[in-house]
C-alpha cells in the first residue's frame, strides 16, 4: 500500500511540474514585442513565403527566387531559425505566431526528453530533467524567443543524449540518428561543428561495431543535410557586394578583433554560469564529475571546447552558449542518479523552490530580459510605427531612429533611407539634420525616434525645437516634422 501510495506521489508531482512548465512557457509570450533579430526573422520568412508563393503558381520566376534565396544567403546564420516560421508568419498577430513554432519544439524537447531520460521507469531522472529543463527561467524564456538560441538548446540537448547513447549501445540506428542530429544542429548554428570531435571521439572507440560502409553512410546523410547550404552559402560570399553579409559577416564577426579574456569570463558568468535556471546546475554536475560518470565524461569536453573558443572572441557572445545547456542538463541529471535518495531529493526540492522564486519576471510580464532590458513589455518601437503608419509617407521621405534597424524596418514598415549599423552613425546624421548643411537630409526625414538619456541635452533640445509635434511613451520621444493631425 505504502509503495502504491509513493508511486502515485510521483505520478502526480510529474504531472504537476509538466503542467506549471507548459503554463509558463505559454504566460503571454505574445506580449512582448519583436527584438531586432526576430524583426529580421519575421521578414525574411515572409519574403521567403512570398517566393515559394509565386514559385508553385509560376509568377515572377525570377524575382520568386530571389525572395526565396536572398534572405537565406545573406543571413548571418544557417537558416533554420527563420525558416521554421515561414508557415506561421501569414498569421495575425505575428508576435503570437512567429514565436509559437519556436515554444512548441521546446515542449516537444520536454515531453520527449522525459520518456528518453526516464526509461526503465527512473523516475528521479525523470524528475530532475523536469526541474532542470522545466522550471529554468533561462530555457523558458528563450523557448519565448523567436531566435536560434531557442532551437540550439533543444537540439543540444538530443546531440548529447543520442552522443550517450552511441556509447551505451552502438548500432547503426543510433549511429545514424547521431548523423541527422548533427546535420540539424549545423542547419541551426554553426557552432555545433564543435560537438564533432567528441562524436568522432566516441566512433573512434566504437568503430568496432561499425563497418566502413555504415560510417560512410552516416557521413552521407551529414552532408545531404547541411552540406548543400554550406556549400552555397560559402560560394554566395564570393559574389560583388556580400563582403558584410552572410558568410563573410560570419567570418568577420568569428575571427576579427582584439581578445579580451576578462571582459569575456565575466560577461559568460553574469549571462550564464550565474543566470538563474543555470547555475542551479552546477552542484549536480560537480557531484557527476567526482563519481565521473559517462555524461561528464563525454559532454564536459563539449562545454570545455564553446569556453575556450569563445573566451578567444573579440566580443562576448554568451548568447552562443545556449548550445552547452542541453550537455550540462545530462551531467547534472547523471550526478543526481548517483546521490543517495534523500540527497537527491532534497537537491532537487531545493532547485524547484529556486527556480519557481526566479521564475517571477514570466508571470509579471517581463519578455526575455537576456535581450530585452526594459521591464516594461510594451515596446515603443511598435507604438511609434502604427503612428509612423497612419501618417503616410511619400517614397522620398523618411525618418531618424536610435533603436535597431530591424525592428524600426519590420515596425516603422520600411527601412530608413539613412540607416545606420550603430548609435554613432544615427547621432552624426541627427547633427546633420540640425546643421542645414545638407538641403536633401532636412527635406526628407519627417520623424526621428529616440530614447531620453541617449542624445547629448543640447542636441536632444535643438532637435525638440525645430519639430512641430513630441509624442511621449514611457521615456521615448517621436519629434514629427510634418503635419499628420495625429492625436496621441
Amino acid at each position: 500500500m505504502k509503495f502504491l501510495q509513493k508511486k502515485n506521489l510521483a505520478i502526480i508531482c510529474l504531472i504537476a511540474i509538466i503542467i506549471f512548465s507548459i503554463i509558463i512557457r505559454f504566460w503571454f509570450f505574445w506580449d512582448g514585442n519583436f527584438s531586432g533579430d526576430e524583426s529580421a526573422h519575421a521578414m525574411k520568412a515572409i519574403s521567403v513565403g512570398i517566393g515559394i508563393k509565386d514559385l508553385i503558381t509560376i509568377k515572377n520566376t525570377q524575382i520568386a527566387l530571389h525572395n526565396v534565396f536572398d534572405p537565406i544567403m545573406s543571413h548571418a546564420h544557417p537558416p533554420l531559425e527563420f525558416l521554421i516560421v515561414v508557415p506561421f508568419v501569414i498569421f495575425q498577430p505575428r508576435e503570437f505566431f512567429v514565436r509559437l513554432p519556436f515554444i512548441l519544439v521546446n515542449l516537444v524537447t520536454l515531453i520527449l526528453g522525459c520518456v528518453l531520460v526516464g526509461k526503465k521507469q527512473n523516475k528521479i531522472k525523470t524528475i530532475s530533467f523536469l526541474i532542470f529543463f522545466g522550471t529554468s527561467l533561462y530555457v523558458v524564456w528563450w523557448s519565448q524567443t523567436a531566435m536560434y538560441q531557442s532551437l540550439a538548446i533543444s537540439v543540444g540537448f538530443f546531440i548529447s543524449l543520442s552522443f550517450i547513447k552511441l556509447s551505451k549501445q552502438p548500432t547503426k540506428k543510433i549511429l545514424f540518428t547521431n548523423s541527422v542530429l548533427l546535420g540539424i544542429g549545423l542547419m541551426v548554428f554553426s557552432d555545433f561543428f564543435l560537438y564533432i570531435p567528441v562524436f568522432l571521439f566516441i566512433l573512434y572507440e566504437k568503430r568496432s561495431y561499425f563497418s566502413k560502409n555504415d560510417m560512410l553512410f552516416a557521413l552521407t546523410i551529414f552532408i545531404l543535410i547541411c552540406g548543400p547550404f554550406y556549400l552555397t552559402w560559402i560560394i554566395y560570399g564570393f559574389l560583388p557586394g556580400t563582403e558584410k553579409i552572410g558568410f563573410n559577416y560570419f567570418i568577420h564577426n568569428k575571427f576579427s578583433g582584439q581578445i579580451n579574456i576578462f571582459r569575456n569570463t565575466e560577461s559568460y558568468a553574469r549571462n550564464f554560469f550565474l543566470f538563474p535556471g543555470v547555475f542551479v546546475l552546477f552542484p549536480a554536475v560537480i557531484y557527476s564529475l567526482f563519481k565521473k560518470t559517462r555524461e561528464s565524461k563525454y559532454l564536459i569536453p563539449v562545454f570545455l571546447s564553446y569556453y575556450i573558443i569563445y573566451v578567444l572572441k573579440p566580443t562576448a557572445p554568451y548568447f552562443y552558449f545556449c548550445a552547452v545547456f542541453g550537455p550540462l542538463c545530462l551531467i547534472a541529471i547523471s550526478g543526481i542518479s548517483k546521490m543517495k535518495k534523500r540527497h537527491a531529493l532534497i537537491l532537487l526540492i531545493l532547485t524547484l523552490l529556486v527556480n519557481i522564486f526566479t521564475l517571477s519576471p514570466i508571470f509579471n510580464r517581463q519578455f526575455n530580459g537576456l535581450i530585452f532590458f526594459d521591464t516594461n513589455p510594451k515596446d515603443r518601437v511598435k507604438y511609434f510605427g502604427d503612428i509612423i503608419k497612419r501618417c503616410t509617407l511619400q517614397d522620398n521621405e523618411t525618418y531618424l531612429s536610435t533603436s535597431d534597424p530591424w525592428r524600426t524596418n519590420y515596425y516603422f514598415g520600411r527601412p530608413s533611407l539613412y540607416e545606420s549599423e550603430n548609435f554613432t552613425g544615427v547621432k552624426k546624421k541627427l547633427k546633420l539634420f540640425l546643421s542645414k548643411k545638407d538641403n536633401y537630409i532636412n527635406l526628407t526625414v519627417k520623424f526621428i525616434h529616440f530614447q531620453n538619456g541617449l542624445l547629448d541635452d543640447n542636441l536632444q533640445s535643438e532637435l525638440e525645437k525645430k519639430a512641430l509635434k513630441i509624442l511621449f511613451f514611457g521615456n521615448e520621444k517621436l519629434l514629427l516634422f510634418r503635419d499628420c493631425n495625429i492625436q496621441k
